[in-house]
């Protein structure tokens, strides 16, 4: 590979040839004493961080509770936690949590970084994320934030053919599913997965390379063939596939003109600026800035009933608990009790902090924990 991200004759062989006693932080549910496999049992949603994927929820949905054909859950359990070890193997991060970067609100405290150091911004739209994975055999996975896995059928495959001519294989791309704005009669948008990062392609790491760099590849390698040859991709495909641009730090201002947002499919959410000098890290990244334009400011929280209420007795608030220290789960603030809430009590929901309180906006089905206390400190700044 070259300094600008170009790939020369790089592709290599990837397996998992590790036994699995042999993978970290590795757990299975317990047997069931009726002998039915563990994936039929209800889900068990934990009070504490355990950071331990334990249970597959069969009611889990691809997109906003909504089916999507071609896309099917996967029930298997060792299946789901080999590709979770893979995943986090090769993006240098946990085995155990959703391997991806994490960027930090920018505020007035940091917002000096981007005057210092070179940085790239990049756009991003609403919508839920994922880690897609194509496999040593082209199989396509999708990993959401909870940590389920979701599989391409066979038939309804994305066609996914690199600069060589071979298809796709041992790729991972970060990004967000989401839908095309209305169009004008009101139609509603295609289903894409946009993609916003990367960090392995035909078996190459890209950890090491600036955000730059790493969408040159993917553009290159997956996206310039789909865009030359767009006649050969099939209408079979459940969800097609876009790419962000990524600019120069100092032409922010460009996605945020209202040329931008007509010419921008999707329902904008925020930019993300990435040091020109760094590569890929997962986890939350100090130096990865996130900027957003509205006024109201969003973050999860596991919605909890004190524990003296009991079913039946009149109850006008809830609590909202945050991640604190030693990654437990800490009450953070309270919310009113509405009838939107009322049958939620142990679920991560999404809230925005408004008129000097904090007010439900949806269910998170895609996340099993909620934002860590410092981080909401940092959004309301």
């Amino acid at each position: 590979m070259d300094r600008g991200g170009r790939l020369y004759n790089a592709r290599k062989p990837v397996g998992n040839n590790k036994s699995r006693s042999d993978e970290s932080n590795w757990r299975r549910p317990a047997a069931r004493e009726d002998g039915k496999k563990n994936d039929q049992q209800q889900p068990i949603i934990s009070s504490g961080f355990s950071g331990e994927f334990v249970r597959i929820d069969p009611e889990a949905k691809f997109h906003e509770n909504e089916q999507v054909e071609g896309v099917s859950l996967v029930t298997d359990f060792d299946l789901v936690r080999q590709l979770h070890v893979r995943l986090g193997e090769f993006a240098k991060g946990p085995t155990d949590f959703f391997p991806a970067l994490w960027p930090v609100t920018l505020s007035s405290e940091n917002i000096h970084f981007l005057a210092s150091e070179s940085y790239d911004v990049v756009p991003r739209a609403n919508g839920t994320r994922y880690l897609l994975y194509v496999d040593s055999t082209g199989q396509i996975y999708l990993e959401n934030m909870s940590q389920h896995i979701f599989r391409l059928d066979d038939e309804r495959s994305i066609r996914m053919i690199s600069s060589d001519g071979r298809p796709i294989t041992d790729t991972v791309l970060d990004g967000i599913i989401t839908r095309e704005k209305r169009t004008d009669s009101g139609v509603n948008g295609k289903l894409t997965f946009l993609i916003h990062d990367a960090f392995r392609c035909n078996g190459v790491d890209l950890v090491d390379l600036n955000i730059r760099a790493r969408i040159n590849v993917i553009q290159e390698e997956i996206m310039k063939q789909r865009l030359d040859k767009p006649m050969e991709m099939d209408d079979k495909e459940p969800f097609h596939l876009d790419i962000v641009d990524c600019r120069d730090a100092r032409s922010a201002e460009d996605f945020l003109s209202e040329g931008f947002e007509d010419l921008f499919k999707y329902s904008f959410r925020c930019l993300v600026f990435f040091p020109r000098e760094k590569g890929y890290k997962c986890g939350t990244c100090y130096d990865v800035f996130q900027w957003s334009e509205t006024s109201s400011h969003t973050c999860t929280f596991r919605l909890k009933f004190p524990e003296y209420w009991r079913s039946g007795d009149s109850l006008k608030r809830a609590e909202l608990h945050a991640v604190g220290p030693h990654r437990s789960e800490i009450y953070f603030a309270s919310i009113g009790l509405t009838k939107e809430i009322r049958d939620l009590d142990g679920q991560i929901i999404e809230c925005k902090f408004a008129d000097h309180q904090w007010i439900f906006v949806r269910q998170r089905n895609d996340r099993h924990h909620p934002n860590g206390r410092n981080a909401i400190f940092s959004e309301l700044i």
